[in-house]
């Protein structure tokens, strides 16, 4: 029997997380295929994962951090990036993502889901455990900002091109 091999197993990752917790999370599911994959904690890079630190600062230092984890690098030339945001849209993931695609000159799919763990995205607003995730912002472990995918654009200061992608 042949073994299928998935990109995971074929192509050098480097996936960036907001807080420690989301590097993890996205090392495990790295460490499914046939790669183990290493996390480190900014400033240092030399992890497939890196842990950014980014939720608690600024956002100005978010983006930043972003824009150094994933600055262009010549003898990196098939590396796939990924960022890891919060699922309750906690912290400054509006800017990391900004930061994403200026650093990379690509632009960013962003997947406002993960149905496994009770977060979606219906008719353009994100939930949690089927709550609206912005009515939960004085909730104490939650405090996401915003939920809809038209208030994402409007914060957002380029503006973002709103849709569906099927993958």
């Amino acid at each position: 029997m042949t073994a299928v091999r998935t990109m995971v197993d074929t192509v050098k990752w480097r996936v960036t997380a907001d807080d420690r917790t989301g590097a993890f999370e996205v090392a495990a599911a790295l460490a499914r295929g046939t790669i183990t994959p290493v996390v480190s904690t900014f400033p240092d890079l030399t992890g497939d994962v890196v842990d950014l630190g980014s939720r608690a600062v600024d956002a100005a230092e978010a983006a930043r951090r972003v824009a150094v984890a994933h600055s262009p690098d010549e003898t990196e030339t098939s590396v796939r990036r990924a960022h890891k945001i919060d699922s309750l849209l906690r912290g400054n993931w509006v800017v990391e993502i900004e930061a994403l695609s200026r650093s990379t000159g690509l632009p960013v799919l962003h997947v406002a889901g993960s149905p496994a763990i009770g977060r979606t995205c219906v008719k353009g607003v994100v939930r949690a455990d089927g709550d609206v995730v912005a009515d939960l912002s004085n909730h104490p472990l939650y405090g996401a900002r915003l939920s809809r995918r038209t208030e994402l654009a409007a914060w957002s200061r380029d503006g973002w091109q709103i849709g569906r992608a099927h993958i």
